[in-house]
């Protein structure tokens, strides 16, 4: 079933961006992970809300009603922070194994989350792993770097699927979480070495790091405008799940 839509706005603007049905969807707030700090991106201006330094270095970014971080490697560790940017005092350590192949460790990054799991993976084999919302229990689901290095991840609460980027620039891909290709968008522009991608629930839209800009799609490909992206090397990226508004009387 189809996720209901929340708007922002008056509801004649509601019914002529229902129509065109194209355009971002105003208000919309991205956060953006640089490693050592975090940004807050509103989409319909390209304003930075907020910056932060985050306690801890972390690629690993999810964000629902709280954002939660990790260190890349393992036994590192990652904070939690009110979608405000103030520390909670909750800390995450990364539970994954000290080696896996033929690789002296682990490096994760990324970072997504459907509610109930985080979604992580693995820079030099590209697996994806499923998680608690804590980080810990992490099981493996499938590889999804046999012919690139995998640079960010969001979950599609619509499609109840995994949308991954490359860090060679290469197509965006969804993927079943089983790991089966469902579709791909060609984004020849993506930043080379960091390829954020974010799902926007509010409106169903990708999100895409590239040398032109954070350009904003449709699923299934189609660009629909781009803002300037912030001067940093952005390591993930992801929108906040939308929250209801009262009910009309």
């Amino acid at each position: 079933m189809k996720a209901q839509r929340y708007c922002r706005v008056p509801i004649f603007l509601c019914l002529a961006m229902s129509v065109a049905g194209v355009g971002p969807a105003l208000g919309d707030t991205l956060y953006l992970s640089t490693q050592t700090t975090i940004l807050v991106v509103d989409t319909s201006t390209g304003a930075i809300l907020n910056e932060w330094n985050q306690q801890y270095g972390g690629e690993d970014i999810t964000v629902s009603d709280s954002i939660r971080t990790i260190g890349p490697n393992s036994g590192q560790l990652g904070a939690e922070y009110t979608l405000g940017g103030i520390a909670t005092g909750v800390t995450y350590t990364n539970p994954m194994p000290v080696d896996i192949g033929t690789h002296a460790s682990l490096a994760m990054g990324g970072g997504t989350s459907d509610g109930t799991h985080n979604y992580i993976f693995d820079y030099f084999s590209g697996t994806v792993f499923e998680t608690t919302l804590d980080f810990t229990n992490p099981v493996a689901l499938f590889g999804a770097g046999s012919t690139a290095v995998v640079s960010d991840i969001s979950y599609d609460r619509e499609n109840s699927s995994l949308w991954i980027a490359y860090g060679d620039g290469s197509s965006v891909y969804d993927y079943d979480l089983s790991g089966n290709v469902l579709s791909k968008i060609p984004t020849s522009d993506i930043a080379t070495g960091n390829g954020m991608v974010a799902f926007d629930p509010l409106d169903d839209t990708l999100w895409v790091d590239t040398t032109l800009g954070l350009q904003h799609f449709t699923t299934t490909g189609t660009l629909l405008g781009s803002i300037n992206r912030p001067d940093a090397i952005l390591r993930g990226g992801e929108f906040a799940e939308p929250v209801p508004e009262p009910s009309a009387l």
